[in-house]
């Protein structure tokens, strides 16, 4: 998943190499550290984004390589620069990874250098690409060119990476509608860029068709051919009934086969994904252009934005948010293109403890813009133990072999590790109990406890615990033990594992009121017995729990308690009570007793189960990010339960979690220049 190589804390990542590759997906620290990179960056409509390599000063392809004491060694720079889309100024921004000499990072100047470079393309521009092809170790490594169109204009933008303008003067004719792009680079013997293979599909109503062209290597001799270009275009082969949302080249790969027969062997092929089949969906496949022969892609539903990874062995999407009629369903999935079936297809790819990958997403906007770049090392904070056991915060850069980006249209910018399937978190620290007290009850007036006194007011006390969390770490999770003394003493133990959480409160109350089974409706009173209607909610219920009858309305502010009566039987859709304590009972709530009077609840997470003085409680969820080493899910957070401590219908014993969760992302305000923000 990620290689570490720890640093000091509060160090730099040194000269040279080192710092060339420190932090090449910047723009969070950019935002965060540069106060330069936030004033005037001016992006208004980021939708999407590519990531375009240096060459080296001899014009070779960028790669990066180790050494043999493991030290990164640097061919150029990949990924140096960030090409954005600023859609409603019509140009496209340039964000500078790294500056040589510098540690700063910034969007590339123009010609006055208080202004950040602007590039005019074509009106509206809200699609990117980059001619791609593969260095002599298989790395990814892009062309000297990028290109910007959008959906339904008849054009296309060529872009010069070292001129940093529009070639040609003009946009491209296209004898159609443009719905994708992609591009392609070839590789000289002598490892620098051969030509750039532009590929595009467009729409006239009835046909879609892929048109190739291709460009010189030299930008710099390149305009005169892009003006000639539209002449030079070629129908690649032409698909009926069905527009196309996404069009990708994939490099050839040795060993990728489909039924054990070779696939997109030796030449590179094409990943198509149509807007619409016979049955109004999308579909998605890989296209041999040298034999028609295609192979459908596993990806869970309809795509609408493909990015090649890194090493040819992955491809990833943006799901088609409209299959569902919302951003909920939307967000960045993978397949892997080794090995294919016939009935089937390539496979979705698994994340890094075996899941199905994706989909991620961390904000409720549309996902716009996908990119993968190489190799990438992010500076990132991590816990740490030392041979004694003891632990600190330290600076460890992490490199990704395959480290990817998406835009989405609420202006965020997010950056994720596709081999792990997770997006990224900057704070790595282990999640950790902080504090923790005890909501002690009074004495009623009948020798019980209660928590308030006859007239409503307070009774009882708060009791803070004493929270041990020892420095010592195991792997990605961390045991804390909080004890409460006087007189209602208890020890308790939680283990909670890091990445499932967001930070929060967690409550463990006796004989609460269970969420999702109060204030509910009676659907008969009938024969000396209550049913009452559970919508979906019983399964939180067991026999034995008490069930509070209660008469009057919200309306008017007159509930009072009328009567008490248990769980006699659990239904599909609803419990039935052993009795009708009072028969002009409007409202019901069920209370946990009996076998499990005890309930966790978090005030993110909600109602997470029950338990029983002395026993183990265990709690699993899905991983919200996968932590750096994690190699296997685990449960995601485990209470020992005190013997007691807990007496009275409400008291409770709280403790809170800090998580660390922080995505690695930027904010770009949407709507005006000026305004980027960390998130």
């Amino acid at each position: 998943m990620t290689r570490a190589q720890k640093s000091p804390r509060g160090a730099g990542q040194g000269e040279g190499a080192r710092t060339v590759f420190s932090l090449v997906l910047a723009f969070t620290f950019a935002a965060c550290t540069q106060t330069t990179a936030s004033t005037s960056a001016g992006l208004i409509g980021t939708h999407d984004l590519v990531f375009v390599d240096q060459l080296a000063d001899d014009g070779t392809l960028a790669k990066v390589t180790s050494d043999t004491d493991g030290n990164l060694v640097a061919n150029g720079v990949p990924s140096r620069f960030l090409f954005v889309t600023s859609a409603d100024t019509n140009e496209l921004r340039v964000l500078e990874m790294f500056r040589p000499n510098t540690t700063g990072r910034d969007f590339m100047r123009g010609p006055n250098p208080l202004e950040t470079l602007s590039i005019p393309v074509l009106d509206r521009p809200t699609m990117l690409a980059t001619g791609e092809g593969r260095n002599d170790i298989g790395q990814r490594a892009t062309s000297q060119y990028v290109f910007a169109a959008r959906p339904g204009g008849a054009e296309v933008s060529v872009v010069s990476v070292a001129l940093r303008r529009q070639l040609g003067g003009r946009p491209l004719s296209l004898p159609a509608p443009v719905t994708a792009i992609s591009a392609s680079m070839a590789v000289t013997a002598d490892q620098k860029p051969g030509s750039t293979t532009l590929y595009v599909s467009t729409w006239d109503g009835e046909t879609s068709s892929i048109f190739v062209t291709d460009l010189d290597p030299d930008t710099s001799v390149a305009d005169a051919a892009v003006r000639d270009a539209t002449q030079k275009f070629r129908r690649l082969t032409t698909i009926d009934a069905h527009p196309m949302a996404a069009l990708m080249v994939i490099a050839p790969l040795a060993t990728r086969t489909v039924d054990g027969s070779p696939f997109c062997d030796t030449q590179p092929c094409l990943a198509l994904a149509s807007r619409v089949n016979t049955a109004g969906k999308g579909d998605s496949w890989l296209f041999e252009p040298g034999t028609g022969r295609t192979a459908k892609l596993g990806f869970p539903g309809p795509v609408r934005k493909f990015a090649a990874g890194t090493i040819t062995r992955r491809l990833y999407a943006i799901l088609d948010e409209a299959e569902c009629g919302g951003p909920q369903c939307g967000g960045v999935v993978a397949v892997d293109l080794i090995t294919g079936a016939s009935l089937t297809g390539f496979p979705q790819a698994r994340d890094v403890i075996g899941r199905a990958f994706g989909p991620l997403r961390v904000t409720e906007g549309l996902l716009t813009g996908l990119s993968i770049a190489q190799g990438a090392v992010v500076a990132q904070l991590v816990d740490t133990v030392d041979d004694a056991g003891a632990s600190d915060i330290a600076g460890v850069s992490q490199q990704y072999d395959e480290l990817g980006a998406f835009a989405s249209s609420d202006g965020l910018i997010t950056w994720f590790s596709g081999n792990a399937g997770s997006v990224l978190d900057y704070d790595m620290r282990r999640a950790i109990v902080k504090f923790a007290n005890l909501r002690a009850p009074g004495l009623a007036p009948d020798g019980g406890f209660t928590l308030t006194t006859p007239d409503g007011g307070f009774a009882g006390a708060f009791i803070e615990a004493t929270v041990d969390a020892p420095s010592a770490l195991s792997q990605t999770f961390r045991r804390t033990s909080i004890s409460v003394t006087g007189a209602l003493p208890s020890e308790w133990s939680v283990d909670v594992s890091d990445g499932y959480f967001l930070s929060q409160e967690f409550l463990i109350i006796n004989e609460g009121q269970i969420p999702g089974l109060v204030y509910l409706d009676a659907t008969s009173v009938a024969g000396g017995s209550t049913t009452l209607n559970t919508q979906g909610y019983e399964s939180r219920a067991l026999v034995g729990d008490t069930v509070v009858f209660f008469t009057g309305s919200f309306s008017t502010s007159d509930v009072y308690e009328c009567g008490r009566a248990k769980v006699a039987a659990i239904n599909t859709g609803s419990i039935n009570v052993d009795a009708v304590p009072c028969t002009n009972a409007t409202l019901f709530v069920v209370r946990a007793s009996g076998l499990k009077p005890w309930m966790v609840v978090g005030s993110v997470d909600g109602y997470m189960g029950r338990s029983a003085p002395g026993e183990q409680f265990t709690y699993s969820k899905p991983l919200i990010l996968i932590p750096a080493d994690v190699i296997a899910e685990r449960t995601a957070m485990t209470i020992n339960m005190a013997t007691g401590g807990l007496q009275g219908e409400g008291s409770y014993l709280a403790f809170a979690l800090t998580a660390y969760i922080t995505p690695l992302r930027v904010s770009i305000d949407s709507t005006a220049p000026g305004l980027t923000k960390c998130s």
